[in-house]
């Protein structure tokens, strides 16, 4: 799987209760699990929270004023990496047990074989 990553910085799509709602494109569409480590990232209340982020197929978006929008893409940037982060150690896992229990089953196969040393007595 390819890493998430921003495809530029946020567009205002439209304002809402005096702020603006801000659209950053993203090269895939994230994962269910992928998207609730980035939820996890960050610390919870205040302004820039990620919680506060929304995600609809390969685009995310947040609410912001203004004068906060460089802080909130230096934020989103973190939680990004540490999603990808933890997607790549889950990837490497599932590789990693998927490998265990193919050299397990051809193990067995091989003692199979080797019990069958007794057909011609």
């Amino acid at each position: 799987m390819e890493p998430m990553r921003r495809l530029s910085g946020p567009v205002p799509a439209k304002q809402k209760r005096g702020e603006f709602v801000w659209s950053i494109p993203l090269n895939d569409k994230p994962m269910a699990d992928w998207i609730q480590v980035f939820r996890g990232a960050g610390e919870r209340g205040g302004i820039i929270n990620p919680q506060r982020v929304a995600f609809r197929d390969a685009e995310l978006s947040f609410e912001s004023a203004e004068a906060h929008v460089a802080s909130w893409v230096r934020h989103i940037d973190k939680w990004i990496t540490t999603a990808n982060d933890a997607a790549a150690l889950a990837e490497e896992k599932r590789w990693e047990d998927r490998l265990r229990e193919s050299k397990k089953v051809e193990d067995q196969a091989q003692q199979l074989r080797d019990a069958d040393k007794y057909r011609d007595l």
